[in-house]
């Protein structure tokens, strides 16, 4: 019995008793209707539910019933007052963002849905066509397509997913290898519009980080201080040979923290960020350390002046505000010497949400599996990786800043090969 079997067994009367209490006069097949679109919607994300126990499932799958009854009654609402236009169905279920929802009016982006439509399979494209266009009901499209509504449950769901690919393609070819789960999906549509993106989102999102950056740079220390866990930096510099001869790099180094405390114990540090607000405040800190250099550099392509000079590289809380973190660390690994080191920590991947997350983080943090690969496939052997709960990193709750959510820090000690 398949995962989404094992839901619609275990939950369907409690769905099924929550929704006919919200439409209490509703026919039944109707309640039915939203009954089964809500399994569908939560099967899509197979991946988070084993995630919940058993009360935190159940409550997931009431509040996406809660959301289909919403639709439901606003979709009465057009049928009596016109208001809402056939393109609404399309914009709550795939692009998930009440902000471009006067956009999906213009003609352009009408367009350009049906010609991702059109570029599905026929029986996808009549599956999204009636349920989500017509809106017909489950028993309906089954009827239409010859099928049991089980069928069209699992085929609608397929559609869904290959319409949701044709979304991401029509961004960015890449996007199509990138192991990304559905926050760096959303946070895509969300930051960028379909129809202005000339598939470029490495300089996209960099631009993006770095306009935030440079505007947070006077809460960035009180940032820092909140969130980051105390006796991190020690505990990165804990993991390299690092003695006075050393040539540092540290990556994304924002207003010094890590260099300040680097720069006493090696010969030769390079302050490397891409927010020129940070090179700025990283230029005052030469006053007290003269072997400190600020450099200006985009570590996924402008590290070339420093190929083979660093002897130990350091990456904190770099690689989740980058488009592409596997380019990023393979230009860190070509800016080591043979035998370099390079360190990095970042958030392990996590589905909690946070204050101002989607402001400035592309990533929601990575697996440990993920980062292993991409130093393994930038000539770098993995000397240690893994997950740290001791230093985990405390942001404030997107609903309630009483609340802290905490995410274990990931960390890797590699060095270069050949």
């Amino acid at each position: 019995m398949s995962k989404c079997e094992r839901l619609y067994n275990d939950y369907y009367g409690d769905v099924f008793n929550f929704v006919q209490s919200r439409l209490r006069h509703t026919q039944e097949g109707i309640v039915s209707d939203i009954v089964q679109e809500t399994f569908a919607r939560v099967c899509e994300h197979e991946e988070l539910i084993e995630q919940f126990d058993r009360e935190k499932t159940k409550a997931w799958l009431l509040k996406v019933a809660h959301h289909i009854c919403i639709d439901y009654w606003r979709k009465s609402r057009k049928f009596e007052e016109d208001l809402i236009s056939d393109f609404d169905a399309l914009s709550k279920e795939f692009m998930y963002d009440g902000e471009i929802e006067e956009q999906l009016h213009s003609q352009l982006l009408k367009d350009l849905i049906l010609e991702l439509l059109s570029s599905l399979k026929i029986e996808h494209q009549q599956a999204i066509y009636l349920y989500d266009l017509q809106h017909s009901s489950y028993k309906e499209c089954a009827r239409k397509m010859d099928m049991t509504e089980v069928a069209f449950t699992s085929l609608l769901k397929r559609a869904r997913k290959a319409f949701k690919t044709k979304v991401l393609e029509a961004y960015d070819s890449r996007l199509m290898k990138m192991e990304l789960s559905d926050y760096e999906r959303r946070t895509i549509r969300k930051w960028f519009d379909i129809l202005n993106v000339t598939h470029n989102l490495d300089e996209l999102v960099s631009l993006k980080t770095s306009e935030f950056f440079n505007g947070f740079i006077e809460k960035y220390d009180s940032f820092r201080n909140e969130t980051y866990p105390h006796g991190l930096n020690n505990f990165l510099i804990s993991l390299a040979s690092v003695h006075k001869k050393s040539i540092v790099a540290d990556f994304g180094c924002g207003t010094g923290s890590l260099t300040m405390k680097l720069a006493p114990l090696v010969q030769k540090i390079y302050a490397v960020d891409h927010s020129k607000e940070m090179i700025h405040t990283i230029q005052s800190l030469k006053k007290r350390h003269k072997n400190i250099e600020p450099a200006l550099l985009d570590v996924t392509k402008g590290l070339s002046d420093l190929g083979g000079k660093v002897d130990i590289g350091f990456s904190c809380m770099l690689l989740h505000h980058i488009f592409d973190p596997e380019t990023a660390i393979a230009e860190m690994a070509n800016a080591l010497a043979p035998g370099g080191q390079l360190v990095i920590a970042d958030l392990i991947h996590t589905i909690e949400d946070w204050r101002n997350k989607e402001s400035h983080d592309f990533w929601s943090g990575f697996k440990i599996e993920q980062l292993k690969g991409w130093l393994e496939n930038a000539n770098l052997k993995v000397l240690q990786i893994g997950e740290q709960q001791q230093y985990a990193f405390r942001f404030t709750d997107k609903k309630d800043a009483n609340k802290k959510i905490e995410v274990p820090l990931l960390f890797a000690h590699s060095v270069k090969m050949g």
